[in-house]
């Protein structure tokens, strides 16, 4: 949903090597980097990676549930990106997830 809303190219993790098959199965990330240790923490991690593009369709086919409507990103995550893509003015400050938006999206005026 995140990846869909912010339109980002890649989903990236850094993960414990025990969990690597996990990211693989759950969302087909693949090894991007050999295990580093990382600041902080007393294991390595390794990067995994995969182009958006390529692993959406087998996501959203084995996890119906991360599909999402427009509507359901916003209140997930806010308006700005919304509020960059459509030109609607700067965003309020204090209210990021504006009802007014999801309105305006729900009505169609959007």
């Amino acid at each position: 949903m995140m990846a869909e809303h912010f339109e980002s190219d890649w989903m990236l993790a850094t993960v414990r090597p025990e969990h690597a098959a996990f990211y693989k199965r759950f969302c087909s990330l693949e090894p991007m980097s050999e295990l580093r240790p990382y600041p902080g923490l007393s294991c390595p991690l390794m990067l995994l990676g995969a182009r958006n593009k390529d692993v959406q369709d087998h996501v959203f086919a084995r996890y119906p549930i991360f599909s999402s409507t427009f509507a359901e990103r916003l209140a997930l995550f806010g308006t700005e990106r919304a509020i960059e893509r459509f030109g609607m003015g700067p965003a309020n400050d204090s209210d990021d997830n504006s009802p007014q938006l999801l309105r305006e999206h729900s009505s169609g005026q959007l």
